[in-house]
């Protein structure tokens, strides 16, 4: 495994961007599209494997509607790490932050993502791993314990 190329990092970074725009904007179909299924989010405890655009839609949707309830409208994500795995596939460390309307931070929490350069070069995230999230997001909702 070897550190990302600047390039690879700015790929991923706007990408995440556009996937956390999709997500702001309540576009739950086009944020599922971020994702080449099936798909898996897991964290510590949970394990869940999405085989369907409409399955990773609900899941968004008791998400954001849960953060929402807690006062989070808006998710920007910082690349942290990137890392090649493959020609195909890169490691990417992500640091979430959650802001309230008024743009004060809520929370900050880490995933990590697989994700996919396809043929046509789009990134598509295969497996989500919820590192320090699923702690920090029990403090306001526990959404987590469905993944």
């Amino acid at each position: 495994m070897e550190l990302s190329t600047s390039l690879e990092s700015v790929d991923v970074q706007q990408f995440l961007n556009d996937f956390a725009e999709a997500l702001n904007g309540n576009e739950l179909e086009q944020a599922a599209r971020f994702s080449l299924f099936p798909s898996i989010i897991m964290g510590d405890h949970n394990k869940s494997v999405f085989n369907s655009r409409r399955e990773l839609e609900a899941i968004f949707r008791r998400f954001i509607v849960g953060l929402n309830a807690n006062g989070i409208v808006k998710l920007v994500p910082q690349v942290k790490q990137t890392m090649r795995l493959s020609d195909s596939l890169l490691f990417s460390n992500i640091r979430w932050q959650l802001l309230a309307q008024d743009g004060q931070l809520r929370l900050s929490a880490s995933s990590s993502y697989t994700i996919q350069k396809m043929p046509d070069q789009q990134l598509k995230i295969i497996i989500t791993v919820i590192d320090d999230e699923e702690k920090q997001l029990m403090k306001i909702f526990p959404l987590s314990k469905r993944l």
